[in-house]
């Protein structure tokens, strides 16, 4: 997490990879996920996401993720996809990833 934190994604590769290793739960699949997406390896952050939400559908933080990392990706249909799920999750979280998807942009703040 410090790592993360810190913006060290060469570091947090693998501490992400071996929490996979170790508890492959959706919130490590979703840590890895981050931490592609932070060395902008959208593809490996992509399934990653997609792996946390087979594990639990429910999880806001990957479908935002992962509609962030659509977008990223230019696929903007996708994008509107997450955006749908979301909003009958967790409409603030629907609206970060909205404005994403009409800006063409992830804010990472």
């Amino acid at each position: 997490l410090i790592c993360m934190e810190e913006g060290w994604w060469d570091r947090a590769v693998t501490p992400a990879k071996r929490m996979v290793e170790l508890e492959p739960d959706d919130l490590s699949y979703m840590s890895l996920g981050q931490v592609y997406g932070g060395k902008g390896m959208f593809t490996d952050s992509i399934e990653s996401f997609k792996k946390a939400l087979e594990l639990n559908p429910n999880n806001i933080g990957a479908h935002e993720f992962l509609g962030a990392a659509y977008v990223e990706t230019g696929q903007i249909e996708k994008a509107k996809e997450e955006y749908e799920k979301l909003k009958k999750l967790d409409w603030l979280a629907a609206a970060r990833l909205l404005n994403s998807i009409k800006s063409g942009k992830v804010d990472n703040k």
